[in-house]
Formats: structure tokens, C-alpha cells, sequence
């Protein structure tokens, strides 16, 4: 028999033997077995006001109802059911709770929907600089604790919507994030593991310099499918997809790069520091690449300038043990790039500008891995430059090797050299009217020892003096003028044909690829034109110039 106190929001039962002959000294004995009961427990329109100097809120408990919780059935579930209003969300679900066993648990189901988390940024402003968006979640959850263990286990999906993210000076606006699947946290008193297995969608992202117009990057969407995390060390992926990708847009100008869809498939992390990747394959590339008169690239120059400065003020010191170093590895099957892909390359001086459109028709590069550096990677090239000249490369690089070794051959056939006439006229003083050129490369490097033969071919060649100063002084280098320097090169039907040797030892400090070039001419012509066919060597100097610009600043400095 037990005695009922009755409380008001609910039967409170405190379980006690009650007196008798045979247990009347028992209960006065500090063996005596006590219990606490609560029948039920039902809450109404509740109000309680939160304060503290990082929080304000008002949680109003719109119905709330626990049956039958009892320390002497320390295995039965209570059951629970609750609707709350919090930051004008509404918070519901269904729970069974176990209070009194060894290892008190709870399992349920927990359903929100919008809840601002700009109510929650004072938590994390010393991180963020701005946070924003409604979270809503629909989850069947578990979660057992113990004597220095918690076990929580997770399914279904969470949302978040019109989030914000500010960090430093960097503004992330996204859409829609979405997660579906399983988490599973476990923690013992020596150590704690993470896992996850489902997918993640991610729509419209922009992340924005607040200091300037720069956009640093966009996309459309993101997909994440068979995501599975074993453990924080070991990540596999199915396939991430992104669409849409824009990378550094200025209000003024074109995207530096932006592609029609990104896809990866089969990615695996271990230990965050080996990355395997089965493939990559990139549809509809479009680059836009802009070299003004100081061979600098201004919107790559703004892209890294927003960057560094973000990464500075959130970047902090750390100290590594060079002890505990992890070797990384890096393992990627193959690259392609398909679709109608283009790079826009242009090139500005104060007598005009240099454009060229490069249709990439195909990209191959095959497998590239960092554990296997003599192992060669195929790499394959086949473009148009402005429709009617045609570029190729076919031939293998070993990237990881400890010194440079390469084996290219690069074919390009009828470039059309009148429209380098203002880098021509501003070196030499002379336009370009009119010229063709069909080149064959075959480059060979061998542990850093550049052994190469370019075969050079250019027809029906026009120049017109444009400045005579430069023309002059031209005169006066060659011993006499380059219209008659040219004639001494020109075959019967007017052309200019020249095999020319490239060689020298990339390691050296001294090296210097126009030096090399220079070199080359003065044996092949006997120095005759070799200033001139420097510069006509190379029709896709434009693209050599963007990828190593910065080092020939750092050169002219």
C-alpha cells in the first residue's frame, strides 16, 4: 500500500511501507527502502523567461504531459509528449524517457519547424560576424548515458533555410541546406567517434568580399550523395556534384572561371590527410582571363586579395609536432573536361589588345598519384583557337617526381599572327599585316635537363614600320633592316622555315626560358631575326604569360 500526495499539476506517489506489527521497527532502521513516483505530470500554457548576458527568451510550453515515471520500475519508459512556442517556432514530439535506470535514456521523435538562429548568434560572435536562418528538423532519436559514456543515435532530416553566415569580412548567403540520413555519436572516457551515412543537398550559394563588389564564388547546387562517415578519419563520398559553379565575378567584368556541372565520384579521405578520388569530370568551362599592361591579372589579383585578408583574421597560430607529422597522399584516377568549354584570353598594351578564343574540344589527364611518383601520367589536348587554328597535345608528365621529368609534343597549325600586332609593335616597332604560323614542339625534360626541338614554319609574313625609333634602333642591332633580315630566311614560295633546338638544366638559378629561346635563334639564323621570332615562337605565349605571370614579376623585381 502506498500514501498519494496529491500536488496539482499532477499525482506525485511516495512509495514507502507503511506500518504494521511485523515492519514497525524496520522503518525506523536505515535499511529502509525508499521510492518516488509521479503519476502524471501536465503543463499548460507555461511561460518561463530565460536571462543571461548572452540569451533573452521566452519559452512558452504550450501542452506538455508525462505519464507514470516510478524509481522502483527503474526500466519503464515514461511517456511524453510536448508542443512549445520558442523564438515564434514551434518546437513538438513524442518521447519515452527512462529516468531511474543505471543508464537513464531517451527515445523519440522531435519535429521543429523555423527556428531563427539570429537569436542564437551572441553564442558564436567571437566566430561569426553574422548569423542567420530558420532550421527545421523532422528526427527519430535516441541517446543513453552512463558513467563517463554517451551513446546518441540519429535519423531523418534537417533544414535550413535564407541562412547567412558572416566571417571575418566574407558574407555567405545560401538558400537551402539540406541533410538526410543517419548520425551516430558515441563517447567513452577515453575517447569519442562520429559517424554519418546519407546525403547532403545544398542550393543557391553566394560568398561575398563586404568590402568590395567581388563575388568570390556561386552555385546553384550542390549534391553530396552516399555520404558515409566512419569515423572523422575515414570519409567516403559516392559522388559529389556541383552545378552552377562561379568563381571570382566582379560587377564590371566576366567570371574568372564558371562551368556548367562539376562531378566527382568515389571519394574517399583517411586520417584527412590521404585523398583518393576515383574521377573528376568537368562539363562547359568558361574562363575569362584578362592581362592588362602590367602582366598582372586584376580580377585573380582581387579573388586572392579577399581571400588572404579573411584568412588572416580568422587563421590561428598553431603549434605542430614534427614528431606526429602524417605523410599526405594524394591519388586522383582521371581527369576530364567535356562540353562546349572555352577560355578567353586577352591581352592589353597602350597599342591595343590581344584576344583569343581557345574551344577546348578535349581534355584528358590521367591518373595522378602522389604515393607512385615514377609512375607517368598521360595527358592529352585538343583545341581551336579562334575556329579555324587547331592545337594539340599528347604526351606524359610525372608531377610527384622529385625532379622534373617530361615527354610533350604539341602541334599547332595555322595561327594567325596579325593580331599579335600590338605586342609586335610594342617590342619591335612594327605591325604585323599579315602571317601565318604552323609549329611542331616536342619538349623533353630528364631529371630536370630540358632536351627539346621545335620545327617553325611561317608563311607569307607582311610588316609595316610603325614606330621609327624602335625600327631604327632594330637597324642598328641587326646591321641592317628587318625587312632584309626576313628576305634572307624566305624559300621561293615566301615562307620561313627553321628548326630550332631548346635545351638547358631547369635546376640552375639562371634559368630563363627566354634566354633559352634566344639562344636557339642566334643558332639557327645566325642572329639575323632573332628578336623577332622570339616572340613569334610563341602564339601561345598568352596563356603562358597567365599561368606563371607572377613569376615573371617576381623576375622583373
Amino acid at each position: 500500500r502506498d500514501c498519494l500526495l496529491s500536488r496539482g499539476l499532477g499525482d506525485v506517489y511516495k512509495r514507502q511501507p507503511l506500518a504494521t506489527e511485523d515492519n514497525e521497527d524496520k522503518q525506523n532502521t536505515p535499511s529502509a527502502t525508499w521510492g518516488i513516483g509521479l503519476g502524471k505530470l501536465h503543463l499548460i500554457n507555461t511561460v518561463i523567461n530565460y536571462h543571461s548576458t548572452e540569451l533573452d527568451e521566452k519559452l512558452v510550453i504550450e501542452n506538455f504531459l508525462l505519464d507514470e515515471a516510478f524509481s522502483w520500475e527503474s526500466d519503464h519508459a515514461s511517456d511524453s509528449t510536448f508542443k512549445i512556442q520558442l523564438n515564434q517556432s514551434t518546437v513538438s514530439g513524442k518521447l519515452g524517457v527512462s529516468v531511474f535506470a543505471d543508464k537513464p535514456s531517451i527515445k523519440g521523435q522531435l519535429n521543429i519547424k523555423k527556428l531563427p538562429l539570429n537569436r542564437f548568434h551572441t553564442l558564436v560572435k567571437e566566430q561569426l560576424t553574422e548569423l542567420n536562418g530558420n532550421l527545421s528538423a523532422d528526427i527519430q532519436f535516441s541517446a543513453s548515458y552512463g558513467k563517463d559514456t554517451l551513446n546518441y543515435q540519429q535519423t531523418g532530416s534537417i533544414t535550413l533555410n535564407t541562412a547567412t553566415i558572416g566571417v571575418a569580412q566574407l558574407k555567405t548567403n545560401i538558400a537551402t541546406i539540406n541533410w538526410t540520413g543517419s548520425n551516430t555519436y558515441s563517447k567513452t572516457q577515453d575517447e569519442h567517434s562520429i559517424t554519418s551515412k546519407g546525403s547532403l543537398a545544398v542550393d543557391q550559394v553566394f560568398i561575398n568580399d563586404q568590402h568590395s563588389t567581388l563575388e568570390l564564388a556561386s552555385i546553384e547546387n550542390l549534391r553530396i550523395n552516399l555520404l558515409n562517415i566512419k569515423h572523422l578519419d575515414n570519409i567516403q563520398i559516392g559522388s559529389l556534384e556541383a552545378a552552377g559553379l562561379i568563381i571570382a565575378k566582379d560587377q564590371s567584368t566576366k567570371p574568372l572561371v564558371q562551368t556548367k556541372k562539376i562531378l566527382l565520384n568515389k571519394i574517399q579521405l583517411h586520417e584527412l590527410s590521404r585523398v583518393d578520388i576515383n574521377s573528376i569530370n568537368l562539363e562547359l568551362v568558361l574562363a575569362q582571363v584578362d592581362i592588362d599592361k602590367q602582366n598582372q591579372i586584376p580580377l585573380l589579383n582581387k579573388l586572392q586579395e579577399s581571400l588572404n585578408t579573411a584568412s588572416s583574421k580568422t587563421t590561428e597560430p598553431s603549434i605542430t609536432n614534427d614528431n606526429n607529422q602524417t605523410t599526405s597522399q594524394f591519388r586522383l584516377g582521371s581527369l576530364t573536361i567535356t562540353g562546349d568549354s572555352h577560355f578567353q584570353l586577352s591581352k592589353s598594351n597602350e597599342h591595343g589588345t590581344i584576344t583569343k578564343d581557345i574551344q577546348l574540344l578535349e581534355f584528358r589527364l590521367g591518373e595522378l598519384n602522389s604515393a607512385m611518383p615514377d609512375k607517368p601520367t598521360p595527358v592529352a589536348l585538343l583545341a581551336t583557337i579562334d575556329k579555324f587554328s587547331n592545337l594539340s597535345t599528347k604526351g606524359h608528365v610525372f608531377p610527384f617526381s622529385e625532379k622534373s621529368n617530361i615527354n610533350i609534343k604539341t602541334t599547332l597549325t595555322a595561327f594567325e599572327l596579325q593580331h599579335f600586332s600590338p605586342l609586335i609593335r610594342e617590342l619591335l616597332g612594327y605591325k604585323i599585316q599579315n602571317g601565318q604560323l604552323n609549329a611542331n614542339l616536342n619538349i623533353v625534360v630528364n631529371n630536370n635537363i630540358l632536351d627539346g626541338k621545335t620545327e617553325v614554319e611561317i608563311n607569307q609574313l607582311v610588316l609595316e614600320p610603325a614606330n621609327d625609333d624602335k625600327v631604327a634602333k632594330m637597324a642598328q642591332q641587326l646591321s641592317m633592316s628587318l625587312d632584309s633580315a626576313l628576305s634572307l630566311l624566305r624559300d621561293k614560295n615566301d615562307d620561313i622555315k627553321l628548326n630550332i633546338p631548346i635545351s638547358g638544366d631547369l635546376s640552375s638559378l639562371s634559368f630563363n626560358i627566354n634566354q633559352v629561346i634566344n639562344t636557339a635563334l642566334v643558332n639557327a639564323i645566325q642572329g639575323s631575326v632573332k628578336s623577332f621570332l622570339k616572340y613569334a615562337l610563341q602564339p601561345y605565349g598568352l596563356i603562358y604569360i597567365c599561368l606563371l605571370y607572377t613569376s615573371d614579376a617576381a623576375d622583373d623585381s
